[in-house]
């Protein structure tokens, strides 16, 4: 029975990719987005236990980069991946490609309903619009909120206002 999943993603602009093994995939992305300088978009994903992820990479070892990221386009790394899982399944649809972009953001209400997934990306997106890839302090702040359990909404609330406050003391 499968457990997680075995995801692909990809950083804006760069030619590498990151293959790994997560229970969610999204939230996942959302807490690497929170210290990433570019934009990831999840490519897809397969259902797969947490022992797949070594045979995974072992299939990929040639073009292994450093750590779970590897230079290899898209439809190679999907190729390999189905070969490594002896499947021929496509990755699960995730509609278009996953991608934390700027913008809107959820209402306090909003969060209050939303899933634990959801409010990670919004997290996310929050460190995203505020331009914090060079602020460590804050960055390590909303890390540890995106990794609790159960991230309160009020805290990502506060978090954005404190931000959006910093933001425009910086912009005067």
């Amino acid at each position: 029975m499968s457990r997680g999943f075995i995801y692909l993603m990809q950083a804006e602009g760069a030619t590498r990719i990151k293959i790994g093994y997560s229970g969610d995939p999204v939230a996942r992305m959302a807490v690497l987005q929170i210290g990433s300088p570019c934009e990831l978009t999840l490519l897809g994903k397969w259902p797969a236990d947490p022992e797949h992820e070594r045979h995974v990479h072992e299939a990929l070892r040639g073009y292994r980069c450093h750590g779970e990221w590897f230079e290899v386009s898209p439809d190679v790394a999907i190729s390999i991946i189905q070969s490594a899982l002896n499947t021929t399944f496509e990755p699960l649809s995730i509609g278009r490609p996953l991608r934390i972009s700027k913008g809107r953001h959820l209402s306090l209400e909003e969060m209050k309903e939303a899933p634990v997934g959801l409010l990670r990306l919004e997290i996310a997106k929050i460190c995203v619009d505020a331009g914090l890839a060079d602020n460590g302090e804050v960055l390590a702040e909303a890390e540890m909120l995106a990794m609790d359990p159960d991230p309160q909404p009020e805290k990502i609330v506060e978090l954005w206002n404190r931000l959006r406050g910093e933001k425009n003391e910086l912009d005067n």
